[in-house]
């Protein structure tokens, strides 16, 4: 299961220290606001609306579940 996490989410692994925490929330929000940009740049196109939309909502999904895994890092309630 750490193999995977770490695959799928590889900046949580450092979110020990409350500085590292923060950085990798950053990260994620980041993530998020640039694909929020691009999504709803090609959110335009009539065509392409809906699989915008199913994109979007699997992106949203992986910025909280990495900002969760990450605060469960730094809490120590996960262990990787």
């Amino acid at each position: 299961m750490k193999e995977t996490i770490n695959k799928f989410f590889p900046f949580v692994a450092r979110a020990r220290e409350p500085k590292s925490l923060a950085i990798v929330i950053v990260v994620y929000l980041v993530i998020a606001i640039v694909a929020g940009i691009i999504l709803g740049v090609c959110s335009h196109i009539p065509v392409v609306k809906f699989v915008v939309g199913i994109v979007g909502s699997l992106v949203e999904l992986y910025v909280i579940a990495g900002i969760v895994i990450a605060v469960l890092v730094y809490t120590k309630t996960l262990e990787l």
